[in-house]
Protein backbone atom coordinates (compact mmCIF):
# COMPACT_ATOMS: atom_id res chain seq x y z
CA UNK A 1 0.00 0.00 0.00
CA UNK A 2 1.24 3.56 -1.21
CA UNK A 3 0.46 6.05 1.48
CA UNK A 4 1.20 10.20 0.52
CA UNK A 5 1.69 12.60 3.19
CA UNK A 6 1.28 15.97 2.84
CA UNK A 7 2.84 17.51 5.86
CA UNK A 8 2.97 20.73 7.85
CA UNK A 9 5.41 23.09 8.33
CA UNK A 10 6.75 22.10 11.52
CA UNK A 11 6.74 18.83 10.64
CA UNK A 12 9.06 19.06 7.64
CA UNK A 13 11.30 21.17 9.80
CA UNK A 14 11.22 18.35 12.40
CA UNK A 15 11.79 16.18 9.88
CA UNK A 16 14.97 17.89 8.87
CA UNK A 17 16.26 18.32 12.47
CA UNK A 18 16.55 14.44 13.08
CA UNK A 19 17.76 13.75 9.62
CA UNK A 20 20.50 16.89 10.52
CA UNK A 21 21.23 15.01 14.18
CA UNK A 22 22.17 11.62 12.59
CA UNK A 23 25.18 12.64 10.68
CA UNK A 24 27.43 12.87 14.27
CA UNK A 25 29.13 10.35 13.47
CA UNK A 26 29.97 9.78 17.86
CA UNK A 27 26.79 9.64 19.93
CA UNK A 28 26.94 12.28 23.24
CA UNK A 29 26.28 9.66 25.76
CA UNK A 30 25.85 6.04 25.50
CA UNK A 31 23.20 4.35 23.80
CA UNK A 32 20.46 2.73 25.82
CA UNK A 33 19.32 -0.96 25.28
CA UNK A 34 15.85 -1.34 25.26
CA UNK A 35 14.10 -3.81 28.04
CA UNK A 36 12.93 -6.91 26.67
CA UNK A 37 9.43 -5.97 27.25
CA UNK A 38 9.88 -3.00 25.02
CA UNK A 39 11.09 -4.92 22.07
CA UNK A 40 8.85 -6.82 19.63
CA UNK A 41 8.93 -10.37 18.67
CA UNK A 42 11.79 -9.80 16.47
CA UNK A 43 13.93 -7.91 18.95
CA UNK A 44 13.55 -4.42 17.46
CA UNK A 45 11.75 -1.83 19.52
CA UNK A 46 9.01 -0.41 18.29
CA UNK A 47 8.87 3.34 16.43
CA UNK A 48 6.46 5.46 18.23
CA UNK A 49 5.06 8.71 15.99
CA UNK A 50 3.36 11.79 16.65
CA UNK A 51 2.17 14.63 14.31
CA UNK A 52 0.15 17.63 14.89
CA UNK A 53 -1.62 20.23 12.50
CA UNK A 54 -3.84 22.78 13.04
CA UNK A 55 -7.61 23.89 11.99
CA UNK A 56 -6.52 25.85 9.00
CA UNK A 57 -3.71 23.35 8.18
CA UNK A 58 -4.69 19.87 8.81
CA UNK A 59 -2.39 16.48 8.23
CA UNK A 60 -3.83 14.95 5.08
CA UNK A 61 -2.79 11.00 4.43
CA UNK A 62 -3.96 9.50 0.76
CA UNK A 63 -3.87 5.26 0.99
CA UNK A 64 -3.29 4.17 -2.08
CA UNK A 65 -3.19 0.16 -3.59
CA UNK A 66 -2.78 -0.85 -6.75
CA UNK A 67 -2.71 3.06 -8.17
CA UNK A 68 -6.25 3.52 -6.74
CA UNK A 69 -7.00 5.64 -3.69
CA UNK A 70 -8.95 3.99 -1.32
CA UNK A 71 -9.70 6.57 0.98
CA UNK A 72 -8.65 10.14 2.35
CA UNK A 73 -8.06 11.08 6.40
CA UNK A 74 -7.62 15.03 7.26
CA UNK A 75 -7.05 14.65 10.90
CA UNK A 76 -5.66 17.64 13.71
CA UNK A 77 -3.39 14.92 14.91
CA UNK A 78 -1.72 11.36 14.95
CA UNK A 79 -0.24 9.60 17.27
CA UNK A 80 1.08 5.66 16.58
CA UNK A 81 3.28 2.91 16.43
CA UNK A 82 4.96 0.48 14.21
CA UNK A 83 6.16 -2.94 15.25
CA UNK A 84 7.82 -5.27 12.57
CA UNK A 85 6.58 -3.06 9.34
CA UNK A 86 2.92 -3.22 10.31
CA UNK A 87 1.32 0.31 11.51
CA UNK A 88 -1.39 1.28 13.90
CA UNK A 89 -2.18 4.62 14.02
CA UNK A 90 -4.45 7.03 16.02
CA UNK A 91 -5.98 10.09 14.23
CA UNK A 92 -7.77 12.89 16.18
CA UNK A 93 -10.93 14.97 14.91
CA UNK A 94 -10.63 13.38 11.51
CA UNK A 95 -13.04 13.73 8.18
CA UNK A 96 -12.19 10.49 6.28
CA UNK A 97 -13.56 9.85 2.23
CA UNK A 98 -13.75 6.46 1.40
CA UNK A 99 -13.81 5.95 -2.72
CA UNK A 100 -15.08 2.76 -3.62
CA UNK A 101 -14.29 0.51 -6.63
CA UNK A 102 -17.50 1.65 -8.66
CA UNK A 103 -16.48 5.79 -8.22
CA UNK A 104 -18.88 6.09 -5.16
CA UNK A 105 -17.62 7.81 -2.08
CA UNK A 106 -18.52 8.09 1.50
CA UNK A 107 -17.42 11.12 3.67
CA UNK A 108 -17.71 10.83 7.17
CA UNK A 109 -16.36 12.78 10.10
CA UNK A 110 -15.72 11.77 13.53
CA UNK A 111 -13.56 12.60 16.99
CA UNK A 112 -11.27 9.92 16.53
CA UNK A 113 -10.54 7.23 13.93
CA UNK A 114 -7.98 4.15 13.85
CA UNK A 115 -5.91 2.88 10.75
CA UNK A 116 -4.68 -0.91 11.39
CA UNK A 117 -2.83 -2.54 8.66
CA UNK A 118 -3.05 -5.61 10.69
CA UNK A 119 -6.65 -5.94 10.48
CA UNK A 120 -7.01 -3.84 7.14
CA UNK A 121 -9.67 -1.37 8.88
CA UNK A 122 -10.32 1.82 9.14
CA UNK A 123 -12.12 2.24 12.70
CA UNK A 124 -14.09 5.58 13.37
CA UNK A 125 -15.83 6.27 16.84
CA UNK A 126 -17.26 8.32 19.37
CA UNK A 127 -20.11 9.45 17.35
CA UNK A 128 -19.57 9.33 13.40
CA UNK A 129 -21.67 11.57 10.95
CA UNK A 130 -21.31 10.39 6.96
CA UNK A 131 -23.21 11.00 4.06
CA UNK A 132 -22.82 10.01 0.21
CA UNK A 133 -22.93 12.07 -2.96
CA UNK A 134 -26.84 10.73 -3.41
CA UNK A 135 -27.64 12.85 -0.06
CA UNK A 136 -27.94 9.69 2.19
CA UNK A 137 -26.91 10.37 5.68
CA UNK A 138 -25.66 7.99 8.51
CA UNK A 139 -25.55 8.45 12.48
CA UNK A 140 -23.51 5.74 14.09
CA UNK A 141 -21.33 5.37 17.42
CA UNK A 142 -18.86 3.60 15.74
CA UNK A 143 -18.15 3.32 11.85
CA UNK A 144 -15.83 0.45 10.24
CA UNK A 145 -14.54 0.18 6.71
CA UNK A 146 -12.68 -2.83 5.93
CA UNK A 147 -10.18 -2.51 2.78
CA UNK A 148 -10.42 -5.43 1.97
CA UNK A 149 -14.05 -5.95 1.13
CA UNK A 150 -14.92 -2.15 0.23
CA UNK A 151 -17.89 -2.01 2.83
CA UNK A 152 -18.88 -0.27 5.93
CA UNK A 153 -20.11 -1.50 8.87
CA UNK A 154 -21.36 0.73 11.54
CA UNK A 155 -22.86 0.23 15.35
CA UNK A 156 -24.36 1.65 18.11
CA UNK A 157 -27.69 3.76 17.24
CA UNK A 158 -27.78 3.98 13.47
CA UNK A 159 -30.25 6.20 11.89
CA UNK A 160 -29.70 6.51 7.97
CA UNK A 161 -32.18 9.80 6.54
CA UNK A 162 -31.96 9.89 2.79
CA UNK A 163 -32.54 12.94 0.47
CA UNK A 164 -36.84 12.16 0.70
CA UNK A 165 -36.83 12.01 4.50
CA UNK A 166 -37.14 8.13 5.09
CA UNK A 167 -35.62 7.27 7.96
CA UNK A 168 -34.47 3.81 9.13
CA UNK A 169 -32.59 3.11 12.95
CA UNK A 170 -31.22 -0.02 14.22
CA UNK A 171 -28.50 -1.02 16.39
CA UNK A 172 -25.98 -2.08 13.30
CA UNK A 173 -25.59 -1.47 9.60
CA UNK A 174 -23.64 -3.66 6.76
CA UNK A 175 -23.10 -2.32 3.34
CA UNK A 176 -21.33 -1.64 0.49
CA UNK A 177 -19.43 1.94 0.24
CA UNK A 178 -22.45 3.62 -2.12
CA UNK A 179 -24.31 2.73 0.64
CA UNK A 180 -27.30 1.41 -2.44
CA UNK A 181 -26.92 -2.41 -0.34
CA UNK A 182 -27.81 -1.90 3.06
CA UNK A 183 -28.75 -3.93 5.85
CA UNK A 184 -29.99 -2.76 9.54
CA UNK A 185 -30.65 -4.31 11.82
Amino acid sequence: MRVTIRRSGIACGLAAVIAASGCNPRPLHPLATPSPAATSAGGVPPLRFHEQGTPAHPLVFVFERGGRVLYRLRALSEDGTQRNGVVRAVFWRVTATFFGRNGNAVTARAPRAIVDERTDRVILDGGVQATTGTGLAVRARRMIYDRGTDTLHGEGDVVMTDARGMRVTGTRFDGDLSLAHVVVR
